[in-house]
């Protein structure tokens, strides 16, 4: 029989603290875009450490560019590829013609999303 205390696992603390963890700084000064950042960037630490990598967390990407970026076509070919069915196409068009308004209601798996692509390369 195996031995039942080497397979215990041990429990965390009783005051709540959790270990292997740096302590959280005060955050009562921070706006909410900074506390994000904190968040992230322990969260980055943390797994980080877990992984064993060594490579130190970095401030997450905040969308500016480091470099010129290819300019955006003039209009999205969202459907390339895809022939919709004649419901999908039908619902397109009613869609339109209702004043871009309404509800589409469609079971789970039957192609909303791409009925929505549809719609949104229409919009162009």
């Amino acid at each position: 029989m195996a031995d039942l205390k080497a397979s215990r696992v041990s429990r965390p603390p009783r005051n709540g603290a959790v270990t292997g963890c740096a302590p959280v700084p005060s955050t009562s000064s921070l706006s909410p875009q900074e506390e994000l950042v904190l968040q992230q960037l322990l969260q980055s630490q943390y797994w980080a450490e877990r992984s064993g990598t060594a490579t130190p967390p970095q401030a997450p990407d905040n969308g500016s560019p480091s470099a010129p970026a290819e300019p955006l076509p003039e209009t999205w070919d969202l459907t390339r590829g895809i022939v919709l069915h004649d419901w999908q196409e039908q619902c397109v068009a009613s869609w339109f013609q209702n004043g871009k308004r309404g509800v589409i209601k469609v079971v789970t798996g039957a192609g909303k999303t791409i009925l929505a692509l549809a719609v949104a390369q229409r919009l162009q």
